[in-house]
């Protein structure tokens, strides 16, 4: 039976293994092996619950074998009953100390909130691991001082990570971090310029590239985006990125143009459309309208998003639906003083002051020595009476 499960399985029929796996439970309920597989079947179909469950049956004896507290422990730690996981891996270690049983301990560990536990395990699964075959233990740690909040710690990791692996981005990826949480934004973005060395894919281009322009580098992050694309010209995502940089850096009409060339590969995310119908906003209305339109339908409860749908149809001279959308965003966003400041203009302009004095009044009074309260002074001034 357990033959014709493995063949079940390399015709990828799941449910043909699992009948299998029972039936072969069924036919000699004491033998271990086929309740073994069909657990970890369990467990990589997301199910620890049932994992657990099908583990139970099995006798005390056969319940202390190291197999099956490891199998056990991570299906507890899946099914999120954290608090049995950590007695079982606990166990797991006492009985069979390895690198993997003190990583999993460290995850239960970490999962059940108990920070200093994770660590102290982190460090059992690093120092047992002498041949340096096992850099997730390590990665664990990193992950979890960032976490926590203790740079200097994670960057004393992401050095070790670097000097035994160093053809592998993680310890890259944990200094980077570390030095961010420091607020050093340069030695991070250097780090990170290492780490896309090793590792050249769209997802870290396109980070990274986001990383360079929220340090004001825009020009290299354009540069990184287009070396990228002239290789991989039909990347939407990335396309969408050079587009937000460009617009950032004032540069509307390259930044439509990356927009569009997105649009051809990637249908628009809410922010995407949202970013180009105000850019759209100043010379083709109807196509400002549909971006925002299109932004709206895909998340009408961001704030934003919902200012600038009504904002792009107040100014295309449809008033009262643009005053409508932004007094919604103004109730999703009561405190946002660029929607307020809308808000506060299209009443104005539709001769409503009387209803426009106290929006305006509180955002000069929330946001003292800003622009917000400059901008909101001077429409004060135009209201009449």
């Amino acid at each position: 039976m357990l033959g014709k499960a493995q063949l079940a399985r390399e015709r990828g029929d799941q449910k043909g293994v699992q009948d299998w796996l029972l039936k072969a439970n069924q036919a000699n309920p004491a033998a271990i092996r086929p309740i073994m597989i069909l657990a970890e079947t369990y467990l990589r179909q997301n199910e620890g619950l049932k994992a657990v469950n099908m583990l139970s049956d099995l006798s005390p004896d056969q319940a202390r074998l190291p197999p099956v507290l490891r199998l056990k422990g991570m299906a507890q730690l899946q099914s999120g009953d954290f608090v049995s996981a950590v007695l079982t891996l606990k166990e797991l270690t006492d009985v069979a100390p390895s690198v993997e049983a003190w990583f999993q301990l460290a995850r239960a560990y970490a999962a059940k909130g108990d920070s200093a536990a994770a660590r102290e395990a982190f460090k059992q699964s690093v120092a047992l691991d002498t041949a340096y075959k096992a850099p997730i233990a390590l990665v664990g740690l990193g992950e979890l001082e960032l976490r926590e909040r203790e740079f200097q710690s994670a960057l004393a990791v992401g050095e070790t990570l670097q000097q035994r692996y160093p053809g592998l981005v993680y310890g890259y990826d944990v200094a980077a971090a570390a030095y961010r949480g420091l607020g050093q934004v340069e030695k991070s973005i250097d780090i990170a310029r290492r780490a896309l060395e090793i590792e050249y894919t769209a997802q870290r281009v396109d980070a990274f590239a986001k990383a360079l322009a929220a340090a004001g580098n825009r020009s290299e992050s354009q540069k990184v985006l287009r070396d990228w694309l002239g290789k991989h010209p039909d990347d939407g995502k990335v396309w969408a990125t050079l587009g937000m940089v460009s617009q950032q850096a004032g540069q509307d009409r390259e930044a439509l143009k990356a927009y569009e060339e997105s649009l051809r590969f990637a249908e628009p995310d809410a922010v995407l459309a949202n970013n180009m119908a105000w850019l759209y906003l100043e010379h083709d209305r109807e196509r400002a309208i549909e971006l925002a339109t299109k932004a709206y339908e895909l998340a009408p409860s961001r704030a934003e998003i919902v200012d600038t749908y009504g904002w792009v149809l107040y100014r295309s001279g449809r008033k009262n639906d643009g005053l409508a959308a932004l007094q919604q965003a103004m109730i999703i966003a009561p405190r946002n003083p660029e929607i307020a400041l809308h808000v506060g203009q299209a009443l104005i302009d539709m001769r409503r002051d009387a209803e426009a004095r106290p929006v305006l009044e509180r955002v000069a009074r929330d946001n003292p020595d800003t622009e917000f309260a400059k901008s909101a002074r001077a429409l004060i001034a135009k209201l009449r009476g």
